[in-house]
């Protein structure tokens, strides 16, 4: 059994995902042709021609193979590094071609993810600059080709391909990472292809949530985790597929004292996201984030002080918390399997 496997019919907006079990439902589906396309990281998509009666019932079981295949002695395809992957040479209304990017599948990654680990997350992306200066998990804080990684303010940071950054031109610090536990995959673009998303050197940095949990009316999602200096962090989701309409909600909090003094934290978030499908061509989707942290900053030492004691901190008035609304609803018609037009509308609300 592949969970998490994309099933999706070639040339519509239909899509869903396989259960733990394997399993995947597509419901109400007009009478005729169509392309049942899987997809999974690692394994090389599978399509298959299918043709749907009026009040029938179709049962089609797949088979992936590996995404690498040997002849000879010379190399036919490839997988990438474990757990990631490339974004095809088009994807949708962008230009990825020259593998100037990496796809992280959450799924496959090994990293802590109650923590938002980024040493473990973004490990096997080649070419980052990775900086934690401190173990919240709060502000992820990367960069490329040699630039600063400080709230990674290289980069265009967005949530499903919307801004979800301070700014959109000059430095747009990112006060805002969703859980972990919440994304789907992380897509990172560089080269001459991020230039189609802005004019920030580093590229873009684009957060994909998850979107649906099983094919059932309502089904449930839970994580509890609990660590060193105090450290507890709970994930709660629910989610499903009512015919058309399919929607994905969570809540998270997570907070601990983290190693040195007067550096506590607590953070909150909660999001919803739904998708509609009025057809075979047209789909509405839209979401909404809402995050909170507090986090307590331990501030400097010169070098005597650290060398004395490395844990101590002389501030303890130094507080940083940044309310952060984001929102987005684009609508979508798939014309044929090479014309998809969207419209999207996205802002923030911040402070």
């Amino acid at each position: 059994a592949l969970p998490g496997a994309t099933i999706t019919l070639v040339g519509t907006v239909r899509g869903v995902q396989t259960n733990a079990k394997g399993h995947y439902i597509l419901k109400g589906l007009k009478p005729g042709q169509y392309i049942l396309q899987v997809s999974f990281v690692g394994y090389r998509p599978s399509k298959q021609e299918v043709s749907i009666k009026e009040s029938e019932q179709r049962e089609l079981n797949v088979t992936l193979n590996d995404g690498t295949e040997l002849q000879g002695v010379s190399v036919t395809a490839q997988s990438g590094v474990k757990g990631n992957t490339f974004l095809p040479q088009v994807n949708e209304y962008t230009i990825t071609a020259g593998k100037k990017n990496e796809v992280i599948s959450l799924r496959a990654s090994t990293a802590d993810l109650s923590s938002n680990n980024n040493l473990q997350i973004f490990a096997k992306v080649p070419g980052l600059s990775i900086w934690e200066n401190d173990g919240s998990g709060i502000q992820t804080s990367i960069a490329t080709r040699g630039l600063s990684p400080n709230r990674s303010w290289e980069f265009n940071v967005r949530q499903n391909g919307a801004d979800i950054s301070s700014e959109v031109f000059g430095y747009p610090e990112a006060y805002f990472t969703p859980p972990t536990e919440a994304l789907e995959r992380i897509e990172v673009v560089r080269g001459a292809g991020a230039l189609q998303y802005g004019p920030q050197f580093g590229g873009l940095l684009n957060y994909v949530s998850k979107k649906q949990l099983g094919n059932k009316p309502l089904s449930l999602e839970s994580s509890q985790t609990i660590g060193s200096f105090g450290l507890f962090n709970s994930y709660n989701a629910i989610g499903g597929q009512l015919k058309k309409f399919k929607y994905y909600a969570y809540f998270h909090h997570r907070n601990a004292d983290s190693w040195r003094e007067n550096s506590r934290y607590k953070t909150q978030t909660v999001a919803l996201n739904f998708t509609y499908e009025f057809n075979s061509k047209w789909q509405l989707n839209g979401e909404y984030t809402h995050m909170n942290y507090l986090s307590q900053q331990a501030g400097g030492l010169t070098d005597a002080q650290f060398a004395s004691d490395p844990q101590q901190s002389l501030r303890a008035r130094n507080w940083f918390s940044t309310p952060w609304n984001t929102a987005a609803l684009s609508l979508q018609y798939k014309a044929s399997e090479k014309t998809l037009f969207t419209l999207r509308t996205f802002g923030i609300l911040a402070q």
